[in-house]
Formats: C-alpha cells, structure tokens, sequence
C-alpha cells in the first residue's frame, strides 16, 4: 500500500502546488515576515492576489477586500462579510445553476453570512429574489433553522416576561419546554 501512495505522489510535480491564503484583509505582519526575514520574492498578480516566491511551494495570499466581484464572486465570498449586492449575484448565479443541484459553496456563503440574507430580504428585494432565497431555503433546510431560530426565540421572550412577572424558574421551564439553564440565562 505504501508503494502504491509513493506513486501516487510522485505524480504531482510540486510545480503544480500552491498554498493559498484567504484573509479578509492584508497580512502586514507576515508579508513582513516574508519579505525581510525570509527574503522571498513578493509580487501583486491581480487586485487583491499576491504571489510569494522563494519556498519550496508557491504561496499565494489572497485578499477578499480587494477582489473584484465580478471576476472572484466565488473567492471573494467565502467570508462572513458578504455585501447585499454580492447576495443577489449569488442567487442569482444559482438560479442560473452555475452551483449545480447541491451546492456546498452557496450552503456555506449563506450560512456564514445569514443575518444578511435575511436582511438583504427585507430591504426591498424584488419577488424573485425572495422566491429565490426561499426555493434555496428550502432545497437546503434552512427554512427549518430559521423556524427553529424563531421559536427559540419566542420562547426566550416569553420566559423573561413570565420571569418578570413573579413566576418561578421551574414554572417557567415547564410552560416554556425550556431547560432551566436557558432560563437562567433568559433572566
């Protein structure tokens, strides 16, 4: 089995691998670091994508800030700092099947930045984006999170106000299905 690995590897020429980097915005520390304590070769490529020379991989750092949406739309969001605009592209995009059936990519875009999407809805969305966020809430059971994210809650809040009116915490735990941690933490 190892013989069979060892082949394996040796089939990829280290010429073909690249680290990359993926910040939210530029490493001024370690482009420091590999610059004057390393003495590598530093060169910006593209907005926002740098290239280090001098390791035994190329290193690539990426910043998401600086790239153009238009031409990184899918690095560029893979972040929690997704713009509403870019939620549209994004939609878009799927409606269009660019992510396929399944999309693991637009999954972790919208759960990362969730708050936004639902936000991106409620500012004057047009009826097709809102079907298109629905449609893919549904195909990806976030529909059942943001249920259970409501009814949790509205539980919450209804146990401060049973709370503040006298009841006891135990009381309070029963009507409300809630453990009496999370009331305690509701007070």
């Amino acid at each position: 089995m190892n013989s069979n690995r060892k082949q394996t590897i040796n089939l990829i020429p280290v010429s073909n691998i690249t680290l990359s980097f993926v910040l939210t915005k530029y490493p001024t520390k370690l482009m420091d670091y590999f610059e004057n304590e390393r003495n590598f070769k530093i060169s910006k490529k593209y907005e926002g994508i740098y290239y280090i020379e001098g390791e035994t991989f190329p290193i690539q750092i990426v910043e998401q800030k600086k790239l153009s949406s238009n031409e990184n739309l899918f690095v560029k969001n893979l972040s929690s700092v997704v713009s509403k605009d870019d939620i549209k592209d994004i939609i878009k995009l799927h409606k269009k099947g660019m992510f396929g059936d399944k999309s693991t990519y637009l999954d972790t875009v919208i759960r990362a930045n969730f708050e936004t999407f639902k936000e991106a809805i409620k500012m004057n969305m047009s009826e097709e984006f809102i079907e298109m966020f629905t449609e893919a809430a549904l195909e990806y059971g976030w529909m059942d999170e943001i249920l259970e994210q409501e009814a949790s809650q509205a539980k919450y809040s209804v146990a401060k106000k049973l709370l503040a009116k006298g009841m006891s915490p135990e009381e309070v735990s029963e009507l409300t299905e809630l453990s009496l941690e999370q009331i305690m933490t509701a007070q």
